[in-house]
């Protein structure tokens, strides 16, 4: 690629992400060369930084440089810029900021730093409300505080969620499985299919492969170990794909018939095994690698 073609692409790319916070953005990158090389656009920004001093006219150019470094994977920097930045700017330019801090911390595994950042987003940079909530939820779950996030998104999704919505969705709907909730799970996934059809997180769901319920076969062995049942077959096969993925090459979706004025059941096995031990080590790997919890179950 050309230096003009890439200084303006990784320029594109980085509006992409977020809608420009009033001036701070906008006459930076008006000012930057046109024909920059893009490995070029840290030294200059770091030049215009210099040239504001302490003041605000330093906040632009800290902030671009710290989307420039976000962009790049490179967020000790990105987070050390968006620090400079913020600590020169106010109102929502300072919100927005203080987003992308957000966003830096959480990629360096950072979730109360996060935490702290998306709280003062959601505050003040009125546009990102919802996207700093939804922030919020990801680093309460971070920190291994499933209840608040579930709590939190909860509390999202039932005003505007506004761009957050499939985000949220998908988030509330892998939380609530895990919780052992499943039928908000699938209310949570059907409400994202429904309301968001296009977004990348539907798109997602609806790859899940398909492979046909097919009753109980003659595996060899005669214990079994039994990680879901479902009413839904797509979510049925979803979990026995994620186990294919995981190592149990065995994993089935298994049809229970249904009796008078009752829904089937789509049930998802693993196995057979030769003895109870064997399946018990099983269930216990299958458990902590997909988050479920299942039974060993005699043929």
């Amino acid at each position: 690629m050309r230096p003009r073609t890439a200084a303006l692409a990784l320029i594109a790319a980085l509006s992409l992400h977020a809608p420009r916070s009033e001036a701070a953005l906008g006459d930076v990158w008006r000012s930057v060369p046109a024909n920059l090389p893009a490995d070029s656009l840290a030294a200059v920004l770091r030049q215009m930084e210099s040239r504001g001093n302490r003041g605000v006219d330093a906040a632009g150019p800290a902030f671009a440089l710290g989307q420039f470094h976000f962009a790049r994977g490179e967020y000790a920097q990105a987070a050390a810029a968006f620090s400079r930045a913020a600590s020169r700017s106010g109102g929502s330019e300072r919100g927005e900021v203080r987003y992308w801090a957000g966003l830096t911390h959480l990629a360096l595994a950072q979730p109360s730093a996060a935490r702290e950042a998306f709280e003062e987003a959601s505050r003040s940079a009125l546009p990102r409300r919802s996207l700093a909530r939804l922030g919020v939820a990801q680093a309460l779950e971070a920190e291994g505080r499933t209840p608040m996030a579930l709590d939190e998104l909860r509390k999202l999704l039932a005003g505007d969620a506004g761009e957050a919505g499939p985000a949220a969705l998908a988030a509330y709907a892998s939380l609530t499985e895990r919780a052992k909730r499943p039928d908000d799970a699938r209310q949570a996934r059907a409400r994202l299919l429904r309301e968001y059809p296009a977004s990348v997180e539907a798109a997602r769901l609806a790859a899940v492969p398909l492979v046909a319920a097919r009753p109980a076969t003659s595996r060899t062995g005669g214990v079994i170990v039994q990680i879901g049942a479902f009413s839904e077959l797509a979510r049925a096969n979803a979990l026995a794909e994620s186990a294919r993925r995981a190592g149990f090459g065995s994993a089935s979706v298994d049809q229970r018939p249904a009796g008078p004025g009752r829904t089937a059941l789509y049930v998802v096995r693993l196995g057979g095994y030769a003895d109870l031990e064997e399946a018990r080590v099983a269930l216990d790997k299958a458990e902590r690698a997909l988050g479920v919890s299942g039974q060993v179950v005699a043929r």
